[in-house]
């Protein structure tokens, strides 16, 4: 692909619809800060303490939020809801 394609295609970006379909996920992290480790008093093992939780979309809200950030126009984001 040649830059000037690649410049072509992105400028359309903002004029494009597009629809994700798939998996919607809430990915969680949980940031350890070993300067606040404490020792159990249970088992004597070390008991790592949170410090903060970050969440981001996931699976197909991944791909979703980076078209956003591509600059796509419109994303729709398309899933479904079961009771597994």
């Amino acid at each position: 692909m040649t830059q000037e394609r690649l410049r072509e295609i992105l400028a359309r970006l903002p004029d494009m619809r597009i629809a994700v379909v798939g998996d919607y996920f809430l990915d969680r992290y949980w940031d350890i800060d070993p300067d606040l480790d404490e020792t159990s008093i249970e088992t004597g093992l070390i008991a790592n303490q949170v410090s903060r939780v970050r969440c981001y979309p996931g699976a197909a809200g991944t791909v979703a939020s980076n078209l956003r950030a591509l600059g796509v126009g419109t994303v729709v984001a398309v899933g479904v809801i079961g009771e597994d």
